[in-house]
């Protein structure tokens, strides 16, 4: 079963920043999300009055500095997110600023409280940059529900179209139908993409291909493709370069964080290297 899926939908978003101009470009995305969904946007800020220590740590007489600290906070995400409370388009923004380990909130907040978070993240130039030096991977790790992770050089537009890597897995199905759901509120349509490379499995993968698409074939809004090269991750590359899909989505199971998705190269390279957003789906 997906995590964080129910059938409610999404209601509400977090979308947790550091009010630079990665995590902007993130809040733009969000808001234009949010309002299609007609879900609820909470912009979240956290941060560490100590470097090392948890707020339960803190000696008590740090109390008023902390509190001094929140407001000066609460005041300056305020402002972050003003021109879209005020915009052309009024969107309803709750902040929230809290002392304590972002990972920490994240998770507890997101086992009942959110459908989905959008963060951005500014780029990795390597995996050991990626899994340990990343504000959006430990995000990602720990959440409780889906992750749209938004690249900093991402151009905002609307999603007209979703593409999910499949790998013929039972969770497919819990995937597609999802997809379906967001396709529903978006208007997006959906290509379930399969890179193959092995071309002895080349009939085998075709067959499973028919099979799934036969299954769906009254969902007007899923397209079926296999792919033939001789890299998972050059044919993805080669597949976001021509049919530039909106938005890339993946399904990461209950595993370490470095762990292959297709491989480990193409789960770095697509959510911290390239220039679309990437959804990740996690497997309870």
């Amino acid at each position: 079963m997906l995590k964080g899926t129910s059938q409610r939908g999404i209601r509400n978003i977090l979308v947790p920043t550091d009010m630079s101009p990665a995590s902007a470009v993130a809040l733009e995305y969000a808001v234009g999300i949010a309002q299609q969904m007609k879900a609820q946007l909470t912009v979240y800020h956290g941060f560490n009055y100590m470097a090392g220590l948890d707020a339960e740590e803190y000696p008590k007489e740090l109390k008023p500095m902390i509190d001094k600290q929140v407001a000066e906070l609460t005041e300056k995400l305020n402002q972050f997110v003003m021109p879209y409370r005020n915009g052309e388009v009024e969107m309803p923004i709750n902040t929230v600023v809290k002392q304590g380990l972002i990972t920490n909130e994240i998770s507890k907040v997101t086992e009942k409280d959110y459908d989905l978070i959008i963060i951005g993240t500014k780029g990795a130039s390597g995996v050991d940059e990626v899994v340990f030096g990343s504000v959006a991977s430990s995000v990602v790790e720990v959440a409780n529900c889906p992750v749209l992770v938004i690249p900093a050089q991402a151009k905002v537009s609307t999603i007209r179209n979703i593409a999910y890597g499949i790998n013929f897995e039972a969770a497919d199905d819990e995937v597609i139908n999802e997809l379906t759901e967001w396709s529903s509120y978006l208007g997006s349509v959906i290509d379930c993409v399969h890179i193959n490379t092995n071309g002895n499995k080349s009939a085998e993968k075709q067959e499973k291909m028919l099979k799934l698409s036969q299954k769906y074939q009254k969902q007007t809004a899923l397209h079926f493709e296999l792919i033939e090269d001789y890299s998972v991750t050059e044919g993805i590359e080669l597949y976001i370069h021509s049919r530039k899909p909106d938005i890339m989505a993946v399904l990461r199971k209950e595993r370490s964080f470095i762990e292959k998705l297709f491989h480990t190269s193409v789960s770095n390279n697509l959510t911290f290297h390239s220039k679309i957003p990437v959804l990740i789906l996690k497997m309870k």
